[in-house]
């Protein structure tokens, strides 16, 4: 059975649109799509981690969805004979809540979740887990996980992986399915 790792936020669900939507009500600002390339949500670094942080624990949080398709491309992945396993960058703190998000929007999809951290690396996860495929819309964890190996898709058009050209793109859903069975 081979095992496909998926991100979370943004490739599965729809984040950065709840988030903005929070951010405003609850910061009084809005996010412009220039920050959004490096995501920058607040004013550095440490406020953006704020940021994030507090969405977790918003009411907000319980307003996310699956990303257009990823539930039926989920099913069809899972029917096919893949083992689905989320791989996020959430941090580990965050695991009980992302565990809870995952089986609500996906109930029985996922055979594990694993919330590995905003800075470190998806590899070891990956690795642990037998990944032989990551779909991710970061730039950075594609790149990191190609290089030790695993192949990849990027995940979508959005601000922060528009302008890093990667052989193998998804547009939707649609496209993730089809491209995992050449893996």
């Amino acid at each position: 059975m081979k095992t496909l790792a998926i991100d979370l936020d943004d490739t599965l669900v729809d984040t950065i649109s709840v988030l903005l939507d929070w951010i405003e009500e609850s910061r009084g600002f809005r996010v412009d799509a220039a920050r959004l390339a490096t995501y920058q949500l607040g004013a550095d670094e440490k406020q953006t981690m704020e940021i994030v942080n507090g969405f977790y624990d918003a009411k907000a949080h319980h307003n996310l969805s699956a990303n257009p398709g990823a539930v039926a491309g989920c099913a069809a992945l899972a029917n096919a004979g893949f083992r689905l396993v989320v791989v996020t960058a959430r941090k580990p703190e965050t695991a009980a809540l992302t565990e809870a998000l995952v089986e609500r929007l996906f109930p029985g999809a996922f055979s594990e979740v694993h919330a590995v951290g905003h800075h470190p690396d998806k590899v070891r996860a990956l690795r642990r887990v037998g990944a032989r495929l990551l779909i991710d819309d970061n730039a950075r964890q594609i790149r990191r996980a190609a290089d030790a190996g695993v192949p990849t898709v990027l995940f979508g058009d959005l601000p922060w992986n528009r302008d890093f050209a990667w052989p193998r793109r998804a547009a939707g859903w649609t496209d993730v399915v089809a491209m995992a069975h050449s893996f």
